[in-house]
């Protein structure tokens, strides 16, 4: 679920209204593909000498239907700047 309100420049005094993002969805799961080409259920940049990751793959779980994955390259020129 998600708040949302009318429109995006709502006022002051406009109360958000939840709405459903997915439904029959069980499970939500991210991997990581390091740059030795391991995959990794977290990622955290520091203790990857502060580069991103070769690929994130994101798993959606849904009742009835079972996972459907997503795997999205990222760019080997892109790298994240410490600090």
């Amino acid at each position: 679920r998600r708040k949302v309100v009318p429109r995006v420049d709502a006022g002051p005094g406009v109360e958000p209204t939840e709405t459903v993002m997915a439904r029959d969805l069980e499970a939500v799961k991210f991997r990581y593909l390091s740059q030795d080409s391991r995959w990794r259920d977290s990622w955290d940049d520091a203790d990857q000498g502060h580069q991103v990751p070769r690929a994130v793959e994101l798993s959606l779980q849904y009742e009835g239907w079972g996972a459907i994955r997503w795997l999205f390259a990222v760019d080997e020129a892109v790298r994240l700047e410490e600090g």
